[in-house]
């Protein structure tokens, strides 16, 4: 499952400006929405990859934030929030209380 999401996840990256000309050839601000939203959906695959390959509960923390953060970012784009505002503020606050409590349920299985 891993090596497919990886495998994803590279597709996506490499071939997101070719996705990207062959739905918005002619349609600028369409095209760039749509390259940060396949681009975000790389950070959050590799994110999801990553935590479950390292151990170091310290890492997994980072991770786990990446790959909430960059999720909220996707569907934030996909309903047509592009600026930064308190609801941002809000989901970086559930973000770090959620990634604390599953490091704090995890904290005893992984090194530090």
């Amino acid at each position: 499952m891993k090596l497919g999401l990886s495998i994803i996840a590279l597709a996506l990256f490499v071939g997101s400006f070719t996705i990207c000309n062959f739905v918005f050839a002619n349609d600028v601000v369409s095209w760039w929405k749509l390259r940060m939203i396949l681009l975000s959906s790389v950070i959050a695959l590799m994110c999801y990859v990553a935590h479950d390959v390292h151990q170091n509960k310290y890492l997994r923390y980072v991770l786990i934030n990446g790959m909430f953060l960059s999720s909220c970012d996707v569907v934030s784009r996909i309903i047509g929030i592009t600026n930064f505002g308190f609801p941002d503020i809000i989901l970086i606050a559930i973000s770090l209380w959620f990634s604390f409590n599953i490091i704090k349920k995890d904290g005893n299985t992984y090194e530090n």
